[in-house]
């Protein structure tokens, strides 16, 4: 009861922001956590772990976000303060209870090609959305199936994956095949979604995790978007029971000091790069064109975190 009450209470805040970013001409749309619970079956829907909300913003008359230093301005006025901006979104204290991120764009990708791709990609789908019944936008099944193998690529390369991203992709996964006959317009049919996640770079980890919906999670056949992977998907089965989401469980993340708040000081953050560079390395060999990029990586979000540090609210 306490899980439906939160995830109801989530919903409505969802709606809210949705509301908030539309009086100042942005198009919003809810990705993962909030957006999946809509596609769960009925008796689950309201069991599902309520996180953060993770809003994908940008200007009604552009594609795409343009002018960040102004979204990052708003946000700041209304959380009061400066908070983190990372590569792909910022943090904005808006509920009391929730944080949300703003996302710039959904994802990205470690290699600066493979980004640049998935960056007009972004731009070129942006319409892939629709609105819920609860009142705020989600992204369209097949969109969501290469957003969220993206996000699921590069938390498995850089920070470690739970089991709750894969049950969200089975859903996805199910929606999208159990509907194909609604489908319409833009990647309404898994032979254009699953082209577009080749040209992203991500066929070798979608094979892993077809093969984890096979035989972890008994998915029908017709359900899989390829062939599966037994040696990737072995590999990727082996990376969640060890590290588990954000790599919570692994050995690096438990020797990560901290102060006595809880955050991290500029040791644990020395660190935190040296264990992300030594994770990237140890799955070289299995994605070699992301993982070499990894060390560029962490300098570019040192970089990206300093700069908005030293802008003026």
């Amino acid at each position: 009861m306490r899980l439906e009450e939160r995830n109801n209470e989530v919903s409505r805040e969802c709606k809210a922001i949705t509301e908030f970013f539309a009086k100042g001409n942005y198009q919003s749309c809810v990705l993962k956590g909030q957006s999946n619970i809509c596609l769960y079956p009925d008796g689950l829907k309201g069991l599902r772990t309520p996180g953060d909300i993770d809003l994908w913003v940008w200007e009604n008359d552009c594609k795409i976000l343009q002018n960040k230093k102004k979204l990052v301005s708003v946000l700041w006025k209304v959380s009061g303060k400066q908070l983190d901006v990372a590569v792909h979104h910022a943090e904005c204290n808006i509920f009391p209870k929730t944080p949300v991120e703003v996302h710039f764009v959904p994802s990205f990708a470690i290699n600066p090609v493979t980004d640049y791709k998935m960056r007009r990609f972004w731009a070129e789908y942006s319409d892939c959305i629709r609105l819920t019944d609860a009142g705020f936008y989600i992204p369209t099944d097949g969109f969501n199936l290469i957003f969220q193998m993206s996000h699921i690529f590069r938390h498995v390369l850089l920070e470690g994956i739970g089991f709750r991203q894969l049950v969200d992709y089975y859903f996805v996964l199910k929606s999208f095949f159990e509907h194909t006959s609604e489908c319409k317009g833009k990647l309404s049919d898994a032979k254009t979604v699953l082209k577009e996640i080749d040209n992203l770079g991500m066929n070798r980890i979608t094979s892993a995790v077809m093969w984890i919906m096979k035989e972890v999670f008994a998915m029908k056949e017709e359900y899989l978007l390829c062939n599966v992977s037994e040696k990737y998907g072995r590999e990727l089965l082996n990376e969640i029971l060890e590290g588990g989401n954000f790599g919570h469980s692994s050995e690096e993340h438990a020797k990560l000091k901290v102060d006595d708040e809880g955050n991290e000081t500029l040791t644990s953050k020395l660190e935190g790069n040296y264990a992300t560079i030594k994770r990237g390395m140890k799955l070289f060999w299995s994605y070699p064109s992301e993982c070499l990029w990894v060390p560029y990586l962490c300098v570019r979000a040192s970089w990206v975190r300093n700069y908005w540090r030293k802008q003026v609210l």
